[in-house]
């Protein structure tokens, strides 16, 4: 995740607590990405649920466009401690540890979002402000693995039948 303060807040309030930042960082990341290509969907506590949307294909200009599959964001409560246990697996600490590190993440997370500072996280998206709008977007490179299986298909002419 890149946001300066949000990670030196995280420094100051966890790591006097023996545990390091950046590899728990890096593990809430992987298993977003790995929940979202695998089950469709995941939650993170002072934010919201990122889901992942399918499209059917589109007839558009005399062409039917392929199906697609895109990242969406909505702000939800999120009382479940499911990326916390995912966490606690791949980074290798106790799950107690796990949720105090996803409690001030979340706390810290809600904080950057409340004042519409940018916050990228690493692999699926950004949010940020664009056009006079708090919004978020997706990393290209995380839609086009949505996308793999169908990504070969091209757009079909119609307008002929």
């Amino acid at each position: 995740m890149k946001n300066d303060p949000c990670i030196q807040g995280l420094k100051e309030k966890l790591e006097r607590d023996g545990l390091s930042v950046e590899p728990l960082l890096r593990a809430v990341c992987r298993c977003m990405a790995e929940e979202l290509l695998e089950r469709g969907s995941v939650c993170l506590r002072g934010l919201g649920c990122f889901e992942v949307a399918e499209y059917p294909p589109v007839p558009a200009g005399g062409q039917l466009l392929p199906p697609a599959r895109r990242l969406r964001f909505h702000t939800r409560p999120v009382n479940d401690d499911k990326l916390s246990i995912l966490v606690s697996c791949r980074a290798g600490v106790s799950p107690a540890q796990a949720r105090n590190f996803m409690k001030v993440l979340g706390g810290c997370l809600e904080k950057a979002v409340r004042s519409s500072r940018e916050l990228r996280i690493r692999g699926i998206g950004a949010f940020c402000e664009q056009e006079g709008r708090y919004i978020f977007v997706p990393d290209d490179s995380f839609e086009e693995l949505l996308n793999a299986a169908t990504l070969h298909l091209t757009a079909i002419d119609i307008e002929g039948r």
